[in-house]
């Protein structure tokens, strides 16, 4: 797609293969992360936060990206072709706002729990506990907030999204 005007991006339909693949692999780089240091804290730890990984993901595809405009399209995480296997049935935009509200507040907590595990981990002085792999994962969480600010332009929703950078009034 070409631009519409000299100050406005252009928006994706599909978002281009190489901006998938970049944003999906710091998504994945990201998980298997915060899966490294939930373990600093032992088997429990790596347990409670591969459930609450699964639980997030999973509502997120099966709310939030049913009733998007990408949904078995190319979101830029590519998530969205995924949810299109798990969740074929489509949803509507005009629900897209309020489940991506919840959708977020989930994937934060998923996103934190890592975080508090691994200062946990460093504050009681397990064994386990690495500030070197806890840094990589702020680092790496850092990367993928980086990039959400960049596609945001580009998104097809970046209107209705709750997370959106690029809404009119911001």
């Amino acid at each position: 797609m070409g631009r519409v005007s000299s100050s406005q991006p252009c928006v994706y339909r599909s978002f281009p293969a190489r901006i998938v693949l970049y944003r999906a692999t710091l998504l994945v780089g990201s998980l298997v992360l915060g899966g490294v240091v939930s373990a600093s804290v032992g088997r429990p730890g790596l347990a409670a936060y591969g459930v609450v990984a699964l639980v997030a993901l999973l509502w997120t595809m099966g709310h939030a990206c049913r009733n998007c405009a990408y949904h078995g399209r190319r979101c830029d995480l590519g998530v969205s072709l995924v949810a299109a296997r798990l969740f074929p049935r489509r949803g509507t935009p005009r629900a897209f706002p309020p489940q991506a509200r919840a959708a977020l507040k989930l994937l934060a907590a998923m996103l934190a729990l890592p975080l508090a595990l691994g200062v946990g981990a460093l504050a009681s002085g397990a064994p386990r506990a690495s500030l070197p792999w806890l840094l990589i994962y702020a680092a790496a969480l850092g990367a993928v907030i980086a990039t959400t600010a960049i596609s945001c332009p580009h998104c097809a929703m970046r209107n209705l999204c709750p997370l959106s950078l690029c809404r009119p009034g911001r």
